[in-house]
């Protein structure tokens, strides 16, 4: 391909403020992108939850001098957060219909990644459609010029003039990116953006849920754990389920296996028995023998189901480690689902998981 010919294309087509009114560069604990949404009368970011992770603090830059700053509103599945602007003098717009998204998106080879840097200018990096699969588009760079990078994660995403997605991560090995693609990230927001509803007020859990548990003593005799429904977990992208998932997760007590580490982010959710409501205020992840928490899981949150269906992520939390074990402990909030997002690792070609259990005080 005629890589200079396909940069005459796009720049013609991507003009500069024609299409970027909606990206921002996002700085929090970590680097990123994001797209602004306009819903009502409120103006969101749609960005990766990696990138937004405990921030206490969220200060976005939008092309040339607009500026403004941000909270964590809400996080949905797979990696994927909603931070509410709420200051600044960004613009902010509505999406457009993503009607024949499924038709239009086959008949495109190309796309461009267009990122807003730290001091508003605008990049743009080429790249070319190597699978779609309706939610999620991988693409590989067109040129050892246009290499994608972790830090680029939420940048906008174009193909013949129209937005298609937002890049969720980039493999560190081969530069390649994953995209989440504009109709998945409606659907992963539409109950969202319809309205939210206040969180279920606290309930007494059922005594028939209360579990004895080892790994209790870990925290302290203060918790008491909870008897779990089957424990279910999702990956963003397609692969051999019999060979990487069919042994991960079976029950909270059995050996759940490994994933490949390059299959991040992975959400496992875990709910207690029945759907019941209760008053969790600790997660405990044990890992298989042999791994070390406190060298292996860079990036973990933690988030509970609100009574709308959505998360809200935990921003407040202590954690406690061990060789084995490591425990995530809050206020408690009563819920009947926990998820539990692994964004990030140290390092290795795998990620693990033993057991999980949810506790309260």
């Amino acid at each position: 391909m005629n890589h200079s010919a396909l940069r005459m294309q796009a720049a013609f087509l991507l003009l500069p403020g024609q299409l970027l009114a909606q990206s921002v560069h996002i700085q929090a604990n970590d680097v990123g992108q994001g797209l602004l949404r306009q819903i009502a009368k409120e103006c969101y970011v749609l960005t990766p939850e990696h990138v937004v992770t405990a921030a206490s603090r969220v200060t976005l830059k939008g092309e040339g001098l607009g500026r403004g700053t941000a909270e964590l509103a809400t996080t949905f599945a797979d990696d994927l957060a909603a931070l509410r602007v709420t200051g600044g003098d960004l613009g902010c717009s509505p999406w457009a219909d993503t009607g024949k998204f499924a038709e239009f998106i086959k008949s495109q080879n190309d796309a461009v990644v267009q990122t807003i840097n730290a001091d508003g200018s605008l990049s743009k990096r080429f790249v070319r459609i190597a699978e779609v699969d309706g939610r999620y588009i991988q693409v590989r760079p067109a040129s050892n010029n246009d290499n994608l990078f972790q830090g680029l994660s939420g940048s906008a995403v174009y193909a013949g003039n129209k937005l298609i997605g937002m890049l969720q991560s980039v493999d560190a090995a081969t530069t390649a990116g994953l995209i989440l693609t504009l109709p998945y990230i409606e659907d992963l927001t539409r109950q969202y953006f319809a309205g939210a509803t206040p969180s279920p007020a606290p309930q007494k859990a059922p005594d028939d849920l209360l579990v004895s548990y080892p790994a209790a003593e870990a925290v302290g005799d203060s918790y008491k754990f909870y008897r779990l429904s089957p424990v279910k977990s999702s990956l963003p992208r397609s692969f051999t389920a019999e060979t990487a998932m069919a042994p991960l997760i079976d029950r909270s007590d059995s050996s759940f296996g490994t994933f490949p580490a390059f299959l991040l982010p992975f959400t496992l959710d875990i709910s207690v028995a029945g759907g019941a409501l209760a008053p969790i205020g600790a997660v405990m992840i044990k890992m298989p023998a042999g791994v070390d928490t406190r060298n292996y899981v860079k990036t973990l949150t933690v988030s509970a189901q609100e009574a709308n269906g959505n998360f809200r992520m935990i921003t407040q939390a202590s954690v406690h480690r061990s060789t084995e074990f490591q425990f995530i402990t809050f206020e408690p909030v009563t819920t009947s689902l926990v998820r539990l997002s692994i964004t990030q690792n140290w390092g290795g070609s795998e990620i693990g998981i033993a057991e999980v259990g949810l506790a309260g005080k």
